[in-house]
C-alpha cells in the first residue's frame, strides 16, 4: 500500500468526534476541546502537547476506546514509520487491540453507540494501514471482516454530518479502485457490496469542501487517488499543496507534495521545498526520499548523472532498511538507475534495475521515465 494513504486513522479517529452521541468522552466539552486540539498537535508533529493530551485523556477516561486509539495514533506519528519488529510496534498494536476490545465490548450492550462504532473503526483502520504498509497481508485479511462490519454501521450516520461522506466515499471508490490494484484482496472482498468509484469521488470532494474535521483527511485521500489510480497528476498537485500549507511541519506532507511536483516537472518548487528541510534532523526513511527525490532533480533538471547514480544508490540504501515501506521510494531509485544506464549503454543492468523497480512499485506508472 502506498505511503500515500497514512491519515485514514486520524480520520476515522476525528469522526467519532463528529457525531453527538452520548459517549463518556463526549459528554465532556473539556475532553473534546483537548482531543481536537490533539489530533492537531498530532499532524503538525508538535508532540510534547499531543502527549499531554493523551496523559489527560488515560487519568480520566482509562477504560474508554478513544484513549487507547489516541495513544496509538501519537506513537503511529512519532515513531514513524513504525516498523513490524520494534519495540513501537509492540506497543502500538497492544494499544490498538485493547481500543478495539473495549469499543467492541461497548458495542455489545449499544449497537447504535456512535462512539465507540468510530473508535473501533478508527482502531483497527490503523491496524489495517499498518499492517497494508508492511506487507502483512495475512493480518489484513484477518481484520477486514470486522472492519467492514463497523463499516457498514457507519452509513447510517450520512446525513448527521458531512464529515460522513468521507467515509462512504473511500469505500464506494476503494471497494472498487483498491481490489483492481491489489488482486491478493479480491478473495476476501468478492462478498462484499460493490462501490461506485465516480460517487466515491464526488463524496470525497463534498468532505474536503464541507467537512468540520475530516477536510485534510479528504484532501490527502484526492490527492493519493488522482496521482495512484486516476492517473491525472496536475490535479494530484492541487490537493497536495493545500495540505502542505496546512500542515507545514509535517514532513510527510512536505515530501509528498515535492514528490507531486516532481512529476510535473516542477523542477524548482520541489528543489527549493526540499532544500528546506533539514537533513540532518531527519531519520533515514525521510533522509531516504530526499535522497531519492533529488535524485530525479539531479538526473532530470541538472542532467548530472553521476551524483544523481549516488543519490539514488544513497537513498535505495536507506529504503530498505524500512522493508515494504520503503518500496515505492527505493522504485523510483531504481527506475532513474536504469534510465542513468540506458543512456550509458549498459542495458542488461538497466534491464536488471527496472525489474527491479516494477517489483517494488505499488503503480509502476509512477517511475519519473517522461
Amino acid at each position: 500500500m502506498s505511503p500515500l494513504y497514512k491519515i485514514v486513522p486520524v480520520a476515522f479517529f476525528i469522526l467519532s468526534l463528529a457525531h453527538p452521541s452520548k459517549g463518556q468522552i463526549l459528554e465532556n466539552s473539556d475532553a473534546f476541546d483537548k482531543i481536537r486540539s490533539g489530533v492537531i498537535n498530532i499532524y503538525n508533529c508538535e508532540f510534547d502537547k499531543a502527549n499531554e493530551v493523551s496523559e489527560y485523556l488515560e487519568k480520566r477516561f482509562p477504560e474508554n476506546a478513544i484513549s487507547y486509539l489516541f495513544k496509538g495514533m501519537v506513537l503511529y506519528w512519532e515513531a514513524f514509520p513504525v516498523i513490524p519488529g520494534t519495540a513501537s510496534s509492540r506497543l502500538f498494536e497492544e494499544y490498538l487491540r485493547k481500543g478495539m476490545e473495549l469499543a467492541e465490548a461497548r458495542l455489545k450492550e449499544n449497537g447504535s453507540d456512535a462512539e465507540n462504532l468510530l473508535s473501533g473503526l478508527g482502531s483497527a483502520g490503523l491496524l489495517l494501514l499498518y499492517y497494508a504498509d508492511n506487507g502483512e497481508s495475512g493480518k489484513v485479511i484477518t481484520l477486514a471482516p470486522k472492519t467492514y462490519q463497523w463499516v457498514m454501521k457507519s452509513f447510517d450516520f450520512t446525513d448527521t454530518y458531512k464529515d460522513f461522506y468521507f467515509i462512504t466515499g473511500l469505500y464506494n471508490y476503494y471497494r472498487e479502485a483498491y481490489t483492481e490494484a491489489h488482486p491478493i484482496y479480491k478473495p476476501v472482498l468478492v462478498f462484499f457490496p460493490h462501490g461506485n468509484k465516480k460517487l466515491g469521488l464526488k463524496q470525497l470532494k463534498i468532505a474536503s469542501d464541507s467537512a468540520i474535521f475530516l477536510m485534510a483527511e479528504s484532501i490527502n485521500f484526492l490527492s493519493g487517488i488522482y496521482q495512484s489510480f486516476e492517473k491525472d497528476p496536475v490535479q494530484a498537485v492541487v490537493y497536495s499543496k493545500k495540505l502542505k500549507e496546512k500542515f507545514e511541519q509535517n514532513l510527510f506532507f512536505k515530501t509528498g507534495y515535492a514528490r507531486d511536483l516532481l512529476i510535473i516537472k516542477k523542477y524548482g518548487e520541489a528543489e527549493s521545498l526540499l532544500k528546506s528541510i533539514s537533513y540532518s534532523d531527519l531519520n533515514k526513511y525521510f533522509q531516504s526520499q530526499v535522497d531519492l527525490l533529488m535524485g530525479i532533480i539531479q538526473e532530470k533538471k541538472y542532467k548530472n548523472r553521476k551524483f544523481a547514480e549516488e543519490l539514488y544508490w544513497n537513498g535505495i540504501r536507506k529504503a530498505k532498511f524500512y522493508g515494504q515501506f520503503g518500496a515505492d521510494y527505493a522504485s523510483y531509485g531504481y527506475f532513474g538507475l536504469s534510465r542513468i544506464y540506458v543512456e550509458s549503454g549498459k542495458f542488461k543492468a538497466a534491464k536488471q534495475y527496472r525489474r527491479q523497480a516494477k517489483e517494488l512499485s505499488t503503480f509502476d506508472h509512477i517511475n519519473f521515465d517522461q
